[in-house]
């Protein structure tokens, strides 16, 4: 017996400026996904940017600024979010944020 299916998934995620990330580009595979490192390696901050960019908020702050990373202006969160009960392409998608200018959906 096969085990459920999630309604949708993420097939990738782009991450600029977030956190400790300054860049990172991530092709998801179909099931489960596993992030492991040492503390402080940034992966709360993935989990963190995967609700940024499909929920439009943070888990952690009310106050996105503090997800800007240090030095920078502005963040962007990207998901390729494939739903095969709604459509079979899949959407995008994404987030950008700069402190001053709010939140714009893209």
């Amino acid at each position: 017996m096969d085990p459920p299916r999630t309604a949708w998934r993420i097939d990738h995620l782009d991450v600029v400026d977030v956190r400790c990330w300054t860049r990172v580009s991530l092709d998801l595979p179909d099931g489960l996904v596993v992030v492991c490192g040492p503390n402080g390696s940034g992966k709360t901050s993935l989990v963190e940017a995967i609700v940024l960019a499909t929920m439009g908020v943070s888990p952690r702050t009310p106050q996105l600024g503090e997800l800007v990373r240090h030095g920078r202006e502005a963040l962007r969160v990207a998901a390729d979010v494939h739903d095969p009960t709604r459509s079979p392409s899949g959407a995008r998608r994404e987030i950008g944020f700069a402190p001053g200018l709010g939140r714009r959906l893209m």
